[in-house]
């Protein structure tokens, strides 16, 4: 996604969010630029809108002028009319200025139980990489890395206060960006929008 090349951006670690009926802990990358020009319109944490609103955004290019009469009826409606300033007329032309707010880096999903963990871990498998975390390890460690393996889910074990990452995630590379990711998405970015105090990561960010 080449806007977060262009983006102000910070990083929240281990933020509690719920997912796709799943609690996790999500690492985030925030677009504190689109953070900050939501804010402006009013709408800082709060999602942009449904799936096919995204999708309607996903078909016009980012910061790029495009000629009214080249652009859906229906699309140019859902995205003009939002009232979080999604996109703006420029003459006879449109431009989108909505983007994503927040990706998910990786969300760890704590479990004492490894077979729920993967299958709660794989619902995710579209959105982000993912990885499981448990307080102990299982006695069919071999059978559990398998499986974690094949499904592309890391596994760290937390023996008290120390931490083994036993298998790394499989990198995430989606061969292209949807609504249902982008709505997957603004989920997140509402969620760590309430966990997390952005101004003030933008303010320790700028004293670095």
């Amino acid at each position: 996604m080449t806007h977060l090349a262009r983006s102000v951006g910070t990083q929240s670690r281990d933020v509690p969010v719920r997912l796709r009926g799943v609690d996790g802990l999500a690492d985030v990358s925030i677009d504190l630029l689109e953070h900050d020009r939501r804010a402006a319109v009013g709408a800082a944490g709060r999602p942009l809108g449904g799936v096919w609103v995204l999708d309607a955004l996903l078909t016009l290019p980012e910061q790029v002028s495009v000629p009214v009469d080249h652009v859906d009826p229906a699309i140019l409606a859902q995205v003009t009319k939002s009232p979080h300033a999604l996109a703006y007329p420029v003459s006879d032309a449109v431009c989108r200025v909505g983007r994503p707010a927040a990706t998910a880096r990786l969300v760890s999903i704590p479990t004492d139980n490894w077979r729920r963990g993967v299958q709660q871990a794989h619902r995710l498998a579209p959105y982000c990489a993912r990885r499981i975390i448990l307080a102990t390890e299982p006695r069919r460690l071999g059978l559990m890395l398998l499986e974690a393996s094949y499904w592309g889910i890391g596994v760290m074990i937390q023996d008290g206060r120390a931490e083994r990452e036993v298998l790394a995630p499989a990198a995430f590379i989606p061969t292209r960006y949807t609504g249902a990711a982008w709505s997957f998405d603004e989920i997140l970015y509402s969620q760590v929008c309430r966990e997390r105090d952005l101004a003030r990561e933008r303010s320790y960010r700028a004293q670095r």
